[in-house]
């Protein structure tokens, strides 16, 4: 006895495809709605002022993150109030004006090696990684609820 079977899978490996792409689409969906509704307000709320407006959600198809906007001196400033760090620049007095020091007027102001006064030390306060560890179980519902519609148009 002998069986023989065709099967035509380029119809099939074709519809994985395009479900495999919006399957991706509703997940990127679902997790830049729930970086933005839940982490994004946590991170905020814990923030500096001065950071508030640099800070921004975005997502892959494969994680959401909390980065920063704008120019690189917010990013650096977000990066030394999120993480710490230390800063040796120099202090530029603004023109037409001086810095006062205990040594008199200045124009500007060492701080480091350069001088044997201490740098600037920021301690990190980490706000950005607690915010986003208190939304976790807000960005998961938000996922889950972007990818079961995903799936309710799939079975249509």
């Amino acid at each position: 006895m002998e069986v023989r079977f065709r099967a035509d899978v380029d119809r099939a490996t074709t519809q994985f495809t395009q479900v495999r792409k919006q399957l991706n689409a509703k997940v990127k969906e679902g997790l830049t709605e729930g970086a933005t509704r839940h982490a994004l307000p946590q991170v905020l709320r814990r923030s500096p002022s001065v950071t508030r407006p640099f800070l921004t959600a975005k997502a892959t198809t494969r994680g959401a993150y909390i980065t920063t906007k704008g120019s690189t001196k917010g990013d650096r400033i977000t990066g030394l109030l999120n993480f710490g760090g230390t800063v040796n620049t120099p202090i530029f007095a603004k023109p037409g004006s001086a810095i006062m020091t205990p040594w008199g007027p200045r124009s500007v102001v060492y701080r480091g090696s350069r001088t044997g006064t201490k740098p600037a030390v920021y301690k990190g306060k980490h706000f950005i990684e607690t915010g986003v560890a208190a939304s976790v179980s807000g960005m998961e519902d938000a996922l889950m609820s972007s990818v079961l519609e995903s799936f309710d148009e799939f079975a249509e």
